[in-house]
């Protein structure tokens, strides 16, 4: 027979457990702000009329980016949160340009009292010259990886970009620096991951961060199951992508979490947060009704 103190330690056990696997896998990170890590015209004091503008930030969630060239709005070629492509108009002219990006943040409804922040501006000024751009190769491989611990605060730019475009939500990362076949060129690095959905799962290609030429890369590799797998893909001066092969490694197993007499695994993004509640919620109905039972 259930004594009431052991009912109410197992459900505060029981609790507990769902509560910091939940915390472990599903960690909400803070949302930085916006932030323009580079450009591919930052350090060209000429820029040739076919390449593409290319940009690597940070966009929080209800943040809009507005480019101009010359007072002239550019439609993104592509954009993400942490990415953006753009095309010289075909008919501008050669010449000193001064490209300049706008960052609007909508607040919602304010108070009409409440000041809020004036938009992010930045420029940047080269000169625009006749197509100049010559053969290269773009194939890029990943051929090695080493154990580091990332400096904090982050210690290059390439470290930066990689800290701010990452949400790390294990206790204890462990992160590896990737040797590449070449960095010549502006790159992701992108892990296959596997994405959940109502309409099931699937592997994807996941990129974070949008390194430029001559960057060393980071990955977490903490916490993976049998193996975990990468590849470098390189941005030409049109757009194009060049996708590199698939390089794996092995990787840790899975954690166990030991914590007074709860006893648990911790628990992969291949879990759902609803499944996790509806098994606590299920846990404490049947203790509840046992206590019931034992006061009756």
């Amino acid at each position: 027979m259930f004594k009431l103190p052991q009912v109410l330690l197992s459900c505060a056990c029981v609790v507990t457990c769902v509560s910091s696997v939940s915390s472990t896998a599903y960690a909400v990170c803070r949302e930085n702000p916006f932030e323009l890590f580079w450009t591919s015209v930052d350090a060209q004091a000429r820029v040739s009329q076919d390449s593409q503008i290319l940009l690597s930030f940070l966009l929080p969630e209800e943040t809009t980016l507005t480019v101009t060239l010359d007072e002239v709005e550019l439609v993104p070629e592509e954009i993400t949160r942490s990415y953006a492509r753009y095309a010289h108009p075909s008919t501008m002219e050669p010449g000193d340009k001064t490209l300049t990006i706008t960052v609007v943040r909508d607040y919602g409804e304010m108070p009409d009292d409440v000041e809020l922040p004036e938009p992010v501006v930045l420029t940047r000024q080269y000169t625009l010259v006749e197509s100049t751009i010559g053969a290269s190769s773009y194939d890029v491989s990943i051929i090695d990886a080493q154990s580091v611990e990332l400096s904090q605060p982050p210690a290059t730019q390439c470290e930066n970009i990689f800290s701010k475009s990452n949400c790390f939500d294990l206790n204890v990362p462990t992160f590896q620096r990737l040797t590449l076949s070449s960095t010549e060129h502006p790159y992701f690095v992108e892990e296959y991951v596997t994405k959940y959905s109502d309409d099931g799962e699937k592997q994807v290609w996941q990129s974070s961060g949008f390194y430029p030429a001559g960057c060393t890369p980071l990955v977490e590799t903490t916490y993976r199951a049998s193996s975990v797998c990468f590849r470098a893909v390189t941005v030409d001066e049109q757009g194009q992508r060049h996708e590199g092969e698939m390089w794996c490694q092995s990787g840790d197993t899975e954690s166990q979490q030991q914590d007074a007499s709860c006893s648990i695994t911790a628990v992969s993004q291949s879990q759902s947060k609803k499944s996790m509640l509806l098994l606590s919620w299920l846990t404490l109905l049947g203790l509840f009704i046992r206590v019931r039972k034992w006061r009756a």
